[in-house]
């Protein structure tokens, strides 16, 4: 009996010291969750590239600037030079 008194004794110092609380602890954080964009769908240079030659290749069109020709041969030569330079 005498052991239990000098436990309730030790226990209750520690409460009043703030030692032991009756809060629960803190959750630890959880990481950040992942990007849904996964590695395989971030765009690359040469699928930027290529974009903006097929941007550039519509623009010619509806521009009517250039015939279709020759529209369609600098879109050939913006996607050759996108692929020399990133592929």
């Amino acid at each position: 009996m005498r052991a239990l008194g000098t436990i309730f004794v030790l226990l209750s110092f520690l409460l009043l010291l703030g030692c032991a609380t009756a809060t629960a602890p803190e959750p630890i954080p959880e990481p950040a969750p992942k990007s849904s964009v996964s590695e395989k769908n971030l765009p690359t240079p040469l699928s930027v590239c290529v974009d903006n030659c097929t941007k550039r290749h519509s623009e010619c069109h509806a521009r009517g600037v250039f015939t279709p020709d020759t529209c369609d041969a600098h879109y050939q030569q913006c996607v050759s030079i996108c692929y020399r330079n990133y592929n």
